[in-house]
């Protein structure tokens, strides 16, 4: 969802032929990066504990997977 409205705010930039807006979507961008996503993922790791820790060490932030995520079964005694 970030990686879209960040690419949307680049597409806006460019269709108006404005720095100024290219750098606003840029320094979102950061500002996403280095405040928000973190507090998210504080968030998330509070609420669903290892199912999450699994799911952040098979998906990547920004590089896209092409394989789909496929969460491990746990078996029940």
């Amino acid at each position: 969802m970030a990686f879209s409205g960040i690419g949307q705010g680049i597409a806006v930039a460019l269709f108006l032929g404005s720095p100024l807006v290219l750098i606003y979507a840029l320094m979102g961008s950061a500002i996403w990066q280095l405040v928000f996503r973190p507090l998210e993922e504080i968030d998330l790791r509070k609420r669903f504990g290892s199912d999450y820790e699994e799911y952040t060490a098979k998906v990547r932030c920004w590089i896209p997977n092409f394989k789909p995520y496929k969460k491990l079964a746990k078996s029940e005694p």
